[in-house]
């Protein structure tokens, strides 16, 4: 039988012996039923939904995994943790490949932690893109120990609806070839694009991302953005998608003005020194009233109508909102 204790570095298994669908995870009795059902409770999902999410059977999940009859996959208890946000590795007592309940005899083998690779060797356009959202309403969230890897992007349920559910989804999927998951927690209109990935970290930190709270570690934008202008415009794009926001001028005169709020100062250097690269004209930075963010625009028509031509939106509710405010059709 192939075992390992918690205490040895948790469940990651070695790639050229185990893969994460063939090994199982033993927990303490009583806790593989507290989290399945904490998982079930936490998206608000019925017992067939959350069989989906995993490719399993309902009947499978319900009576035979949350009843403890069968030992979990690995690959379902780490989506089982991701949707929880919670600490289980210390309550594994053990951890088995596919064999473990025919096999008789034979030297344990020994699991290592898999090291993270990265999921893209090149840079690009949309790179840029998805680094710009990470900057504005994203971040990177790490815990290694408690094997938390994830990166999350934030928006409004409703506003940013089609560009959370579809568009970054694309992003995702283009860039590394996988899927996030997403979550709404509609009393406070906000919706939650996720996705655990030791990897997809490790990726995203290859490439100039910083982990935690994007004020306090000095995000900006990674040297290679500044490469080329075609870098600039799409993470300024992916910043003004999230973080952004398209208002008129004043009530009588409805020209657009695009704004930007920040609350790193290392990133809004970056931002107007981009700008200033590309030949926009940027308002000062404004403090914004009880906040940290400070703001500025771009409020020149000219500059504004350039924007749209040359760098333009990936969200919807900003392209509408520049269409309803122009005073004259964009050509």
């Amino acid at each position: 039988m192939t075992v390992e204790t918690h205490s040895q570095s948790a469940f990651k298994i070695s790639k050229q012996k185990y893969s994460m669908d063939s090994a199982r995870i033993r927990l303490e009795e009583g806790m593989q039923k507290e989290l399945i059902e904490n998982a079930k409770n936490k998206i608000g999902v019925t017992w067939k939904e959350l069989a989906m999410k995993f490719g399993v059977c309902e009947n499978y999940l319900q009576n035979e995994l949350r009843k403890e009859k069968r030992t979990l996959k690995a690959n379902i208890y780490e989506k089982l943790i991701e949707i929880v946000g919670e600490e289980y590795d210390s309550k594994i007592k053990e951890i088995l490949n596919e064999n473990w309940g025919r096999a008789k005899g034979g030297k344990n083998s020994v699991f290592k932690p898999l090291k993270p690779k990265l999921l893209l060797n090149s840079k690009s356009e949309e790179l840029a893109e998805f680094v710009g959202i990470i900057l504005g309403d994203g971040n990177i969230y790490e815990k290694p120990q408690k094997s938390i890897y994830q990166t999350r992007i934030f928006g409004n349920s409703k506003d940013d609806y089609i560009y959370i559910t579809q568009h970054v989804p694309r992003l995702f999927q283009k860039l590394f070839q996988i899927t996030p998951e997403i979550y709404f927690k509609e009393k406070k209109r906000v919706a939650i694009l996720s996705k655990q990935s030791k990897d997809l970290c490790f990726t995203l930190k290859w490439f100039g991302l910083k982990n935690g709270d994007k004020r306090i570690n000095g995000a900006s934008f990674p040297n290679w953005i500044f490469e080329n202008e075609e870098y600039l415009k799409a993470c300024i794009r992916g910043l003004i998608d999230t973080d952004g926001s398209v208002y008129p001028k004043t009530r009588k005169h409805k020209t657009p003005t695009i704004w930007f709020s920040s609350a790193s100062p290392f990133l809004r250097n970056d931002f107007a020194k981009a700008l200033k690269i590309l030949g926009y004209r940027v308002s000062k930075w404004t403090e914004r009233k009880n906040s940290l963010c400070q703001s500025c625009s771009i409020g020149n028509s000219e500059d504004v109508i350039k924007y749209y031509k040359e760098i333009g939106f990936s969200n919807p509710k900003h392209s509408e909102r520049f269409k309803k405010f122009c005073y004259a059709p964009v050509v």
